[in-house]
């Protein structure tokens, strides 16, 4: 009985564990799963929501810049949401939103970024973050979750709560 009980806790914790380290399932819809103010999470209900352009109604950047910081999104051009452009201090508001439409060396599409606030606290597990390069809606993204290590390195560094925004 007591190894039994040890070996369901053993597995609870990594289950716990894999959780922490992959994010949450970005799948699980949100209460609001898309709205033309708030992306949905995961690659199969977001791809549609960008191809249908509705973060095209936000406020975006009249042009491509080049890469910022490290350069780890390339070529660039952003669109934030009201919530995030509207927020001036503090943690970011839930549902606080940008999009960075990316681009190759010749300024052809080359997938998005997308950071969606979730939680009203601070940390990198209360953003969602979702990376896909290329063409393909269905190719591999490179970020699909939350307290994603490889975002949250970098996004640490941002002044505030994860986010770096220039006025636009």
């Amino acid at each position: 009985m007591i190894a039994r009980r040890r070996g369901w806790l053993a597995a609870l914790a990594l289950a716990s564990l894999a959780a922490c380290q992959s994010g949450s399932n970005p799948d699980t819809p949100d209460a609001d799963p898309g709205s033309p103010q708030r992306p949905p999470r995961g690659q199969a209900l977001l791809e549609p929501w960008l191809a249908q352009g509705f973060y095209k109604s936000w406020t975006c950047e009249a042009m491509i810049f080049p890469p910022r910081l490290n350069g780890n999104h390339g070529r660039q051009r952003v669109c934030a949401n009201e919530l995030l452009l509207g927020s001036t201090a503090g943690t970011y508001p839930v549902g606080a939103s940008s999009v960075k439409e990316l681009f190759d060396a010749r300024d052809q599409p080359n997938g998005y970024a997308v950071g969606l606030k979730i939680e009203a606290a601070d940390g990198p597990q209360t953003w969602y973050w979702y990376e896909r390069r290329g063409t393909n809606p269905n190719g591999p993204p490179k970020a699909d979750g939350m307290a994603l290590p490889d975002c949250a390195v970098c996004h640490q560094l941002a002044a505030r709560d994860y986010v770096f925004i220039r006025p636009l």
